[in-house]
């Protein structure tokens, strides 16, 4: 898992690095292009995550990439990468766009997702299926960048294997289903 981590980890550098060049200068508002502009087809992006879970809470990065399906629709995968515990999961997104427009400032979304969550325990790894629902918002941080912000909440549960935390006295596992994200992302188009 530790390998696999490092080379999501290198991939998550490469991609960011051609993005870089529209995050780092500040955009110059133009009136005619604001008034011209056509809502983006690819989004792609990452960013980082808090996790709770077996009562506790992790943290880690997340991966994303959306096609937009039209105004209300988009078909994409996501990616979760786990820092406290050997856990990873991958997975198909639908996103539906209920509220605002993109270009105009902001999108309301529900979520859902299905994902396969890798992980080990005992010494053994396990794949298991990954239900998730949830909301979010795409925000245009500037009317003339190619950078949207994403805020989502969303919750999980796991159809098969169960996660588990090992008690402090190492001889019980405490067994569970149930994920709750909250995911903070930059996307660009």
């Amino acid at each position: 898992m530790k390998f696999v981590r490092r080379i999501l980890l290198g991939l998550l550098f490469a991609v960011s690095l051609p993005m870089a060049k529209d995050f780092m200068g500040i955009p110059i508002e133009d009136p005619v292009r604001e008034q011209n502009r056509e809502l983006p087809t690819w989004i792609l992006g990452g960013g980082g995550f808090l996790s709770y879970y077996l009562n506790s809470i992790d943290g880690g990065i997340e991966l994303s990439a959306d096609r937009r399906l039209g105004v209300h629709h988009s078909l994409g995968t996501s990616g979760h990468l786990f820092f406290g515990n050997d856990l990873i999961d991958i997975g198909l997104d639908y996103r539906f766009y209920f509220m605002g427009s993109l270009m105009s400032g902001h999108d309301d979304f529900l979520r859902a997702t299905f994902a396969a969550m890798f992980m080990e325990k005992n010494g053994k790894s396990y794949v298991s299926p990954l239900a998730v629902i949830g909301y979010g918002r795409d925000v245009l941080f500037f009317k003339t960048a190619n950078l949207v912000g994403r805020i989502d909440v969303h919750c999980g549960y796991l159809l098969g294997e169960t996660l588990a935390k090992k008690s402090s006295d190492d001889s019980n596992n405490y067994p569970g289903h149930f994920l709750v994200y909250l995911n903070f992302s930059l996307l660009f188009f």
